[in-house]
């Protein structure tokens, strides 16, 4: 059962299409035009490794460098594949690192369900971007330096190199360091001299790859000084920043659960949406109050069950010193977003699955229940993210393109007033459909996605200018010119700095016209 369970579920992750592709358009862009590995754009703190890993991949293909759409998709493709088998190697080495330390099959396979039907997992391995690779690289080294054996050197050593990949590939990864590190102390064979000896070792490894890595891409942007460091890596933001500690209540189950769009309608009654109003009662309604209380029950069931025993003890203060400065950061800085708790999936999921199989042992049926149910909710991510959920998303965005579709060409762009517009994700993650397929892009104005110098709303000037000049079309959805923005836009008012009012004057001050019947798109012509 267990077998036929895991053959069936790796089939269904090979075959998911992703909900949200984060920045991977953004890293296949800046990988395929790159002329050579010291182009200084691809060392972008937050992500130090993976744009350069797009560049090798690239010249191992035998491609050169462009800044032609299509040769971006190309580009994205083979991060996309790089991702794809991160995922499936970060689910083995969970499994292993399960098998370690449980030392129970049926818990490892568990384990390999668990991570590979989580949400987040289950969504940014078939995406280009760096956040499951470097997830595969710091298990990696969580399952290498806690199965050091006795007086062994080469595994922490191993450990600690690896740790620090799995940080350059993405920053925040970085929060859990001090966690892996304990583990060793925790889990490996050996006296605590023995394993505070691994423990260094890792340490050390990390933190000298990690500083020459960071070191040498500083010098090639120029960095001098401390404060220009700190300016440097705090850059990795972009920008952005939503505090808060109720995005990070509903983020980090979200980040194992899919939770819909209901997080965007709790935003919209919690900022008083005055243009999509949701009631007390409505939200009160909503389907992600079921899941966040099963998922907080289901590990508060574990976290009792685990803290009367030493064992459980050791495995619940590793997750604590995981998740303290994730969830620090999180609430600090955009606290909903599912990735930010991609860094805690080793350490949850060694607890719960640790938990499973003690109280199955010793004849608790509470905790597998509950453990269970929560297996259950996960594998309900499918919904979202199988390849039926792809081919309606690909229905719905087809049916707003229409007869716009045969306009297209790489000089043309859309542009939508921001990015929770579903077009954005449907044409960064559907290479082989209309309109990336065909060269054009959808472009977003917020958050402020803007050419560097000029305003959001002069940035939709410039694009298009920009656009008509090269003998490109433009077009814009036909809600961006009405009063009030539709529910499945995404937009929630007051969650930006500017208003639907003022956004809706950029857009009305443009000379547009339906140029063609069934298309919710309009088109800017001429004055």
């Amino acid at each position: 059962m267990w077998v036929a369970a895991l053959v069936i579920t790796l089939g269904l992750a090979a075959t998911a299409s992703p909900e949200n592709t984060g920045d991977a358009l953004d890293y296949a862009r800046d990988a395929a035009a790159a002329s050579s590995l010291a182009t200084p754009s691809l060392y972008e703190p937050g992500h130090l490794l993976w744009r350069p890993a797009g560049v090798v991949l690239r010249n191992a293909e035998g491609r050169t460098p462009s800044s032609d759409f299509r040769a971006i998709s190309d580009e994205q493709r083979t991060l996309t594949r790089l991702s794809t088998v991160a995922g499936f190697i970060a689910a083995a080495v969970f499994g292993l690192l399960v098998l370690q330390v449980v030392q129970s099959l049926p818990a490892a396979l568990l384990a390999v369900l668990l991570t590979t039907v989580g949400a987040a997992f289950l969504n940014f391995s078939q995406t280009g971007s760096s956040y499951v690779p470097g997830l595969a690289c710091v298990s990696l080294g969580l399952w290498l330096g806690a199965g050091a054996q006795r007086g062994s050197l080469l595994r922490p050593l191993c450990a600690g190199l690896v740790l620090a990949l799995g940080v350059l590939l993405w920053l925040p990864y970085v929060l859990v360091v001090p966690a892996v590190l304990l583990a060793i102390g925790f889990l490996a064979e050996g006296s605590p001299h023995v394993r505070v000896r691994g423990a260094l070792l890792a340490t050390g490894a990390c933190a000298i790859l990690g500083l020459v890595a960071y070191g040498a891409a500083a010098s090639s942007q120029g960095v001098a000084n401390a404060a220009e460091f700190s300016h440097w890596v705090g850059s990795s933001s972009h920008g952005i920043a939503r505090p808060g500690l109720t995005r990070v209540a509903i983020g980090l189950p979200r980040s194992f659960v899919h939770m819909g769009n209901d997080g965007r309608e709790v935003r919209r009654y919690l900022m008083r949406d005055a243009l999509n109003p949701v009631s007390r009662g409505e939200v009160l309604r909503l389907h992600v109050w079921p899941k966040l209380a099963l998922f907080y029950s289901a590990l508060a069931l574990v976290a009792v069950f685990a803290v009367r025993r030493p064992d459980g003890r050791r495995l619940l203060l590793l997750l604590l010193v995981a998740a303290l400065p994730v969830i620090g950061l999180g609430a600090a800085w955009s606290g909903g977003e599912e990735e930010r708790y991609l860094p805690l999936y080793p350490f949850l999921l060694l607890l719960v699955t640790w938990s499973a199989s003690m109280a199955a042992r010793q004849g608790n049926r509470l905790v597998p229940v509950a453990v269970g149910l929560l297996a259950l909710m996960f594998a309900g991510n499918f919904r979202a993210f199988g390849p039926w959920a792809a081919r309606e998303r690909s229905r719905v965005a087809q049916a707003r393109l229409g007869c716009a579709v045969a306009s297209f060409n790489d000089h043309s762009v859309i542009v939508v007033p921001e990015r929770a517009d579903p077009l954005v994700t449907f044409t960064r993650d559907r290479l082989d459909e209309p309109p990336r397929n065909a060269g054009t892009p959808v472009v977003y104005l917020l958050p402020p996605n803007t050419v560097p110098g000029l305003t959001w709303d002069q940035t939709l000037a410039e694009m298009v200018a920009r656009a008509r000049t090269a003998g490109g079309r433009v077009w814009v959805p036909g809600y961006a010119v009405d009063s009030l923005p539709p529910r499945w836009s995404g937009w929630v008012e007051g969650s930006h700095s500017v208003t639907w009012r003022q956004v809706r004057q950029a857009f009305v001050s443009l000379p547009l016209r339906q140029t063609c019947t069934d298309t919710a798109l309009l088109e800017v012509v001429p004055r």
